[in-house]
């Protein structure tokens, strides 16, 4: 699945889907290094699979410890590499989908 994303020219907002999300300003600068703004891939459209738990509190709208919480509790699955976690963006589309009422 795809998303479109904007960074608008205000950095306290993006737009993903026509939904607005409240970002910090450390996050609006983690927001363009995940490719919300293509900046951490140079402008080639390849938006990145796996992302670190910090990345996908961004993606997801919660905190980094909510996340970490979901992950404790089975919620959310992880991709394990050495001593780091990752969450797939599939998994994150799913759990998004699972939890529309």
């Amino acid at each position: 699945m795809l998303h479109a994303y904007t960074i608008s020219t205000n950095p306290s907002y993006y737009h993903q889907n026509e939904e607005i999300s409240l970002l910090s300003g450390q996050n609006f600068g983690l927001a363009a290094r995940m490719g919300l703004g293509l900046a951490q891939n140079g402008g080639s459209g390849v938006k990145p699979r796996l992302f670190s738990v910090e990345e996908a509190a961004v993606y997801l709208g919660r905190s980094k410890e909510a996340v970490e919480h979901m992950i404790g509790a089975g919620k959310l699955a992880v991709v394990r590499a050495d001593r780091r976690i990752f969450l797939d963006v599939r998994d994150l589309d799913r759990w998004i989908e699972a939890n529309k009422i």
